[in-house]
């Protein structure tokens, strides 16, 4: 069984950060731009969100439905295809009848199932637990990654500083218990960042932190972003990245380095904390809408739901410091990254088809979603990115170095684990 580690800061914490602070009174008004499912860069427009989502539907109850399942029920991971409406289901057998069930409701998706797969992912799963254990040094070479290949293939193996020699492969491999991998090189980096402030909106990202996509600096000037707005037990708060600030540590305002808030929680298994509002009796400061747009442009839109994860999707980031970018494509799920001080497992990588930048430094923290008409669905939290193997131009701030290829800590799976809800409009 996977174990996950919850931090969380003593009740005498939230007595000592001090009282003060309110939330900005924003209109929730019709927004003058186009909605997100039309703007954002690279974005694929309206009708391929409605389609993709149609696709996700059941790819969500397929998933569901072998979760449910005891055991070791065989799944291996799956593929969707939006353009063709299409599912690859990977198996390690037969696909039991429960699993058959749920995708007999997927009016218009052809599902197409592989029973051959040579792994379940619950095997590749623990196989990465083993070669992670053992990941400063085998045979000389330091594994920062490690996740299932889609198809349950074997694993593919995240080597820092190029490609690992043929006797470190083998013992790789060894580390894995025979299981198959694929040895790729790697240089994972986290997206905090000190950026020189560019200007302040009376609306923007810089001042408004009570949304989702806002700046927000730690009590040591790193720049990170805020996800998306959470409920625990009545109170408001915001998830944005584990490596942005220390448990207990101050959220800031940027423009004018106010603390707002505080860090209640801390989940370094996911890469996922929470920021609680500096004024306790403040309950309602963290509002279910985020930043969509570029930096200079952005609107407020609601949030509705949570969407899944899934290989072959398409989605967008919306970081304080790059904006929205929309066309990052899922290339896998499961994948366990590694960090100085920990390594979150379950993570999402995705990737852009044109080379261009998934996020970059200062965007950590911020929203991963899937734009539906005039709403968007939560799907995660960004968490790093691999500059030195896939390295690519910034948009919105620059003098930063960003990457075509990153991950980000599933917000559904998340949620699931610890009692946070999304808050939604």
């Amino acid at each position: 069984m996977r174990k996950f580690l919850v931090l969380a800061a003593a009740a005498t914490a939230a007595a000592t950060v001090g009282a003060g602070f309110t939330a900005p009174a924003v209109a929730q008004s019709t927004p003058s731009s186009p909605p997100p499912s039309v703007s954002g860069r690279d974005n694929p427009g309206p009708e391929f969100w409605e389609q993709q989502a149609k696709v996700v539907d059941v790819a969500d109850a397929i998933t569901a439905a072998h979760r449910a399942l005891p055991g070791d029920s065989g799944y291996a991971g799956l593929v969707v295809d939006a353009a063709t409406s299409s599912i690859k289901l990977y198996w390690q057998g037969p696909v039991p009848a429960a699993v058959t069930k749920a995708g007999l409701n997927s009016t218009g998706v052809k599902i197409t199932a592989d029973p051959t797969a040579r792994y379940s992912f619950q095997q590749l799963l623990k196989a990465t637990d083993r070669v992670i254990a053992q990941r400063k040094s085998i045979d000389g070479a330091e594994v920062v990654s490690s996740g299932p290949l889609n198809d349950g293939s074997g694993l593919r193996i995240g080597v820092r500083g190029g490609q690992a020699k043929a006797a470190a492969k083998a013992a790789i491999a060894a580390a894995a218990g025979g299981i198959a991998v694929t040895v790729v090189g790697e240089d994972p980096q986290t997206s905090v960042a000190t950026p020189a402030a560019s200007g302040f909106g009376t609306q923007s990202r810089w001042n408004q932190q009570a949304f989702g996509g806002a700046r927000w600096r730690n009590d040591g000037g790193g720049g990170c972003s805020e996800g998306f707005s959470l409920g625990w037990e009545g109170d408001s708060a915001m998830a944005t990245a584990a490596h942005c600030s220390g448990l207990g540590g101050g959220a800031r305002n940027p423009e004018n380095g106010s603390q707002y808030g505080w860090i209640s929680n801390r989940y370094t298994n996911r890469d996922i904390e929470a920021i609680r509002p500096l004024n306790a009796n403040d309950k309602g400061f963290f509002q279910a809408s985020m930043w969509w747009g570029n930096t200079g442009g952005q609107e407020l839109w609601p949030v509705r739901g949570l969407t899944g994860n899934h290989p072959g999707m398409v989605t967008c980031s919306s970081g304080a410091y790059s904006g929205s970018i929309c066309g990052l494509r899922i290339v896998s799920n499961g994948t366990t990254h590694c960090y100085p001080d920990f390594c979150p497992t379950g993570m999402v990588d995705v990737r852009t088809d044109n080379g261009g930048p998934v996020w970059g430094p200062g965007d950590s923290g911020g929203p991963i979603s899937i734009p539906i008409g005039s709403d968007v669905r939560a799907g995660g939290i960004i968490s790093g990115s691999d500059k030195g193997g896939f390295p690519t131009y910034c948009v919105g701030e620059q003098n930063r170095s960003c990457a075509s290829y990153g991950w980000y800590a599933p917000l559904d799976q998340w949620t699931g684990e610890t009692g946070f809800v999304l808050r939604t409009r």
